[in-house]
Formats: C-alpha cells, sequence, structure tokens
C-alpha cells in the first residue's frame, strides 16, 4: 500500500518543513488570487518539481481529465485517513488547470481541455470559503494575471459579462448558495453561447473538517443557550452543501463536462456521528447534525450517478 501522501520530494529548508507537510490550499487560492507567491504551493513549478507522478496519482488525475471530456457533471468525495495526501492532490489539480505545467507532465493532457476548464476552489477550514469562489472569478476578469495566458478568451469573456450583471449583488452572494450556483452556471452557459466547450472543475478542500467544526460550535452554543450563534454557525456548516447540491440541480442535464471533488477525511464522518451521539438527548440537535449529514450523502449520491455509483478518487494501491 503506497498512499498518495508519499509521493513528494522535500525540496526546502526545516523551517518551512511543517509548511511542507501540511499545505494550505487556502494560502494558495489567496496567493492566486493575489498573482503572489507567499507560500511555495503557490509556484506551479514547484508542486510540479516535488510531485511524484506515482501510478495511484496519475489514475486520479487521469479519471478527471477524461471526464473533462464527457459531457456530464460528475463527483466524488477523497475520504481516507489522515496523512493521505488529499490537500497535495488538490494543489496539483489547481496548478495543472490553471497554469502550462501541465505541458510538462507525461499524461498526454491537451491544450484545450485546460483552455476550456474553468478552475474553482475553497477551503472549507476557513471561515466563509464561499467568498473565495467571487475572489477567483474577478481574478478571471484580470488581463493582467496569469490566468489569463492560459484559458480560452471565449471562457474569459463569458466570466467578465456575467460577473457585470452580478455587480450590484457580487458580494452578497457567497451568503447565498443557491445565488451563487446560479452564477457558476451562467458563466458556463453563456461561455457556451459564445462558441466554447464548457467545462468546469471545482476542488473543495477540508470540507469534513470544517462541517466538524462548525456542528460542534453549533451544538455548543445550542446548549448554553445561545441560539443565535448556534444557527449561525449552523448556517455556515450548511451553505458549503448547498452550494454543492444547487450546483448538481443547475448543471445536471446540461451539455457541460463537470467534475467536482470534495475532501472528507474518515475521522472527520466519526466525529460528526460522535457529536450526534453525544446529542440524542436534545432531538433539534441530533436531528440537525443527522440531516446535514445526511444531505452531503444524498448530495454524494447524486454526483456519483455519472461515474455509476463508483468513485474518482481510487487513491491508493
Amino acid at each position: 500500500m503506497k498512499p498518495v501522501g508519499q509521493v513528494f520530494r522535500l525540496k526546502t529548508s526545516p523551517d518551512k518543513l511543517k509548511e511542507e507537510l501540511v499545505p494550505s490550499f487556502d494560502s494558495v487560492l489567496e496567493d492566486w488570487i493575489n498573482n503572489v507567491k507567499r507560500t511555495n504551493f503557490a509556484d506551479p513549478k514547484y508542486v510540479l518539481e516535488i510531485t511524484c507522478p506515482t501510478p495511484p496519482l496519475k489514475m486520479f488525475i487521469e479519471r478527471i481529465y477524461e471526464r473533462l471530456d464527457i459531457p456530464v457533471v460528475v463527483g466524488s468525495p477523497l475520504e481516507r485517513g489522515f496523512g493521505f495526501g488529499k490537500t497535495h492532490a488538490l494543489l496539483f489539480l489547481w496548478h495543472l488547470f490553471t497554469s502550462d505545467i501541465y505541458k510538462r507532465v507525461n499524461m498526454n493532457i491537451r491544450d484545450d481541455t485546460v483552455k476550456e476548464t474553468l478552475v474553482l476552489g475553497i477551503d472549507c477550514s476557513r471561515d466563509k470559503p464561499l467568498t473565495k469562489i467571487v475572489e477567483e472569478l474577478k481574478a478571471y476578469t484580470n488581463p493582467g494575471h496569469p490566468v489569463a495566458r492560459v484559458k480560452d478568451p471565449y471562457l474569459l469573456a463569458a466570466v467578465t459579462e456575467v460577473l457585470k450583471e452580478y455587480e450590484r449583488e457580487l458580494y452578497t452572494l457567497p451568503s447565498d448558495s443557491d445565488k451563487l450556483a446560479e452564477l457558476v452556471a451562467k458563466i458556463i452557459e453563456r461561455y457556451a453561447k459564445l462558441g466554447g466547450t464548457p467545462r468546469l472543475l471545482l476542488l473543495v478542500d477540508e470540507l469534513g473538517w470544517g462541517l466538524a467544526q462548525k456542528l460542534r460550535i453549533f451544538a455548543d452554543k445550542m446548549r448554553e443557550g445561545k441560539h443565535q450563534e448556534a444557527e449561525k454557525a449552523y448556517s455556515e456548516a450548511n451553505a458549503a452543501v448547498n452550494f454543492l447540491s444547487y450546483l448538481y440541480a443547475k448543471l445536471q442535464g446540461k451539455p457541460v463536462a463537470g467534475v467536482v471533488i470534495w475532501v472528507v477525511a474518515e475521522q472527520d464522518r466519526r466525529e460528526i456521528e460522535a457529536l450526534a451521539t453525544k446529542n440524542r438527548d436534545n432531538e433539534l440537535i441530533y436531528s440537525k447534525i443527522k440531516g446535514l449529514l445526511s444531505d452531503l450523502d444524498v448530495t454524494g449520491e447524486r454526483y456519483s450517478r455519472g461515474v455509476s455509483g463508483t468513485s474518482l478518487a481510487e487513491l491508493s494501491y
């Protein structure tokens, strides 16, 4: 058994060893948006150099690449133990489809697939992670951003046109999962109208960890009688799951090739289940925790229909 967590070579000083072993997807997204490289993992060339293309990693990448050629929206969780290298795999995917390093990997990835794919990412270990989607879309409209040299001009035009239509409500969208999913779907539809071949790659890191932490806050605040704070925590947990569900509903049946990957570690699921059991004496807390977990499972089942209920993420052998 060789997990993906063992597929990179350390090429840094001891001072940055922790960053190397526990990379932050959110930090990379933030640097990408602002076109800076405060973390080594924001550098596509660095990530390529330290990533060993082992058979399981190549299989994972190739499966996603193949699905981006089929006009069906599919998705799958990365749900394995900690240390499996889930964030590293997402980082590699992010750079592979937002820069030109795909030309240097031995995977026969075509130019048009990279150019025509709208790539978005969020890290649910942070507060209000959906705000990153709006910020990333704005980066696509910046002609001076490196992504403008990689993506199809018609895709960039589609993003620019749709964002202008939503200009007045742009910064309130992250608090409305349905409206945010609608925005992404409209960009995909506009790109098709402009003559493009729409493709979408959505990468969601630490979904399970974020849910576990926010649900714990929800349960604690409910027990303390702080219902307003409890509902705020629950709404934040619910937002990411709702976004995945709404996005599927708006793209299902449309001629778009889409792949959605979200990270839920085994430990996260066990923690949420344990939290529900611990609060079984409180029907409201118990039912809301179990309900959100059920929503996530149902959403996963919907996304897996396009791959006959199987997983895109068989990452170990």
